[in-house]
C-alpha cells in the first residue's frame, strides 16, 4: 500500500490544499470494489461535481462532462468495441463543440450501431489492446500554474488525476494511431499504476468501462498529430478493470478462454513476489 498516503507531499502544498467540502459518493458500489484503495486528499473533498479553477461550480457543459467521467455505475456484460468502431464514434461526432453538450444523452447516446449493436457515451465497452504507454495526466510540472482538471478539482498530484493509457494495436504502433483509456483517481487500487501498466510490455491487456466522448481534445489529422496523440476522441473513460493476458498473441488473447486472463491486481501482486 505505497501509494495510500502520497497527498501531494511533494508539492509543499498539503496546506493549501481543501481537505474538507463534499466526498465522492459514485452513487453505486464501485466496480472494483474489493480492491479499491482510499485517497483521501481527493475523495473525502472532490465530489462527483468536480469544480472550476479555483473552486466554486463549473459551469453547466463542465458539469454534465464531470458526471460522465465520474459514471462508475454501468452494469450488465460489456459489449466487445473494436478499433474500427472507435473511428466510427470519431467520425459521428467530428463537428460537435464542447458548448453542444449541456445534454450529452441527446447527442451523443445510439450514435453508431455495428452488428446490430449500437455504441455511444454511457454504454459499458470492453477492448482488447497492448499498452504503449501509460502516466499520471494534467499534473504540476515545475512552476505551471495550469494543472488539473475540472472532474478532480483542479488538483496537483500524480494521486490526484488520471492515469492516461495509450491502447495499441501493437507494441510499436504510432501513438496517432492509438486509443485512449482513462483511469480514475477516485479510490484507485493499489496496483493500477503507470509503472506496473507499462512492465506489460507484449502481454496485451483487456480493458473494462464507459464509452466516454472527450470534447477537450482532437484526434490525429493527415500530418497533424494532436497532443496527447490518438486516433479518435472517444474513450474508455473511467476504467472499471482491467486484465491482463498470460499470452502474448493480440488474436489469441481475444479468442481464447477466461483462463487466459489474471486482473491486473493480481499479477502485479505475482510479479513482487517472484
Amino acid at each position: 500500500m505505497a501509494n495510500r498516503w502520497k497527498i501531494a507531499f511533494c508539492f509543499g502544498l498539503v496546506a493549501a490544499l481543501p481537505v474538507h467540502g463534499q466526498g465522492f459518493d459514485p452513487g453505486c458500489a464501485l466496480p472494483f470494489e474489493s480492491i479499491k484503495l482510499e485517497h483521501p486528499i481527493i475523495d473525502s473533498s472532490c465530489g462527483m461535481d468536480g469544480s472550476a479553477r479555483g473552486g466554486g461550480a463549473p459551469t453547466a457543459t463542465k458539469l454534465a462532462e464531470n458526471h460522465a467521467k465520474n459514471n462508475f455505475c454501468l452494469s450488465g456484460n460489456p459489449k466487445t468495441i473494436t478499433y474500427s468502431t472507435f473511428l466510427k464514434l470519431g467520425a459521428a461526432t467530428a463537428d460537435i463543440k464542447e458548448s453542444d453538450l449541456t445534454d450529452r444523452a441527446s447527442k451523443l447516446s445510439d450514435l453508431v450501431t455495428v452488428n446490430g449493436k449500437k455504441f455511444g457515451e454511457g454504454v459499458l465497452v470492453r477492448y482488447v489492446a497492448f499498452v504503449l504507454h501509460a502516466k499520471a495526466s494534467d499534473t504540476k510540472r515545475g512552476n505551471s500554474t495550469t494543472f488539473g482538471e475540472s472532474v478532480n478539482c483542479y488538483r496537483p498530484s500524480d494521486e490526484e488525476n488520471d492515469i492516461h493509457i495509450m491502447l495499441a494495436r501493437s507494441s510499436d504502433e504510432d501513438t496517432c494511431q492509438t486509443v485512449t483509456g482513462e483511469m480514475s483517481p477516485h479510490f484507485r487500487p493499489d496496483e493500477w499504476t503507470p509503472d506496473n501498466l507499462n512492465a506489460l510490455k507484449v502481454h496485451p491487456v483487456r480493458i473494462t468501462g464507459q464509452l466516454f466522448f472527450d470534447s477537450s481534445h482532437k484526434p490525429c489529422h493527415g500530418t497533424v498529430r494532436a497532443s496527447p496523440p490518438r486516433a479518435s476522441v472517444w474513450e474508455i473513460h473511467p476504467i472499471y478493470a482491467i486484465e491482463v493476458c498470460k499470452g502474448t498473441s493480440l488474436q489469441s488473447c481475444k479468442t481464447g478462454p477466461a483462463s487466459k486472463w489474471v486482473p491486473l491486481d493480481q499479477w502485479a501482486s505475482q510479479d513482487s513476489d517472484e
